[in-house]
């Protein structure tokens, strides 16, 4: 499952692609793993909404800001390491609803 098939990047903004045919407006993600491009500097708020099946994150050093509950109801996910040495801001919220999270390792210095 390429990632280009349910995520697009554009100046580096990570978004979800488009299905009007869905409940959420959001092609729907069955990927357990998302291997994040370096070309990522900002994964946009909701972009991985109720990816349920998604169960490891890893975020590269090249994102600098994650938007509000980007990872909202990713039912499934256990773990996510950040290893964003540019990350700004860490928003409240973010893995709201992700009731099976148990590791957050953040490699960085949060401002």
């Amino acid at each position: 499952m390429p990632f280009s098939d349910y995520f697009t990047v554009e100046d580096g903004n990570m978004i979800r692609r488009l299905d009007p045919s869905t409940d959420s407006g959001q092609v729907y993600c069955p990927m357990k793993s998302i291997k994040i491009p370096s070309s990522v500097t900002y994964i946009t708020s909701g972009c991985l909404f109720e990816c349920g099946k998604l169960r490891k994150i890893k975020i590269p050093a090249s994102v600098k800001r994650i938007g509000e509950e980007a990872f909202r109801r990713c039912s499934g996910l256990k773990k996510a390491i950040i290893y964003g040495t540019n990350l700004q801001h860490l928003p409240p919220g973010c893995f709201y609803e992700c009731m099976s999270l148990s590791v957050v390792k953040i490699f960085s210095p949060i401002w």
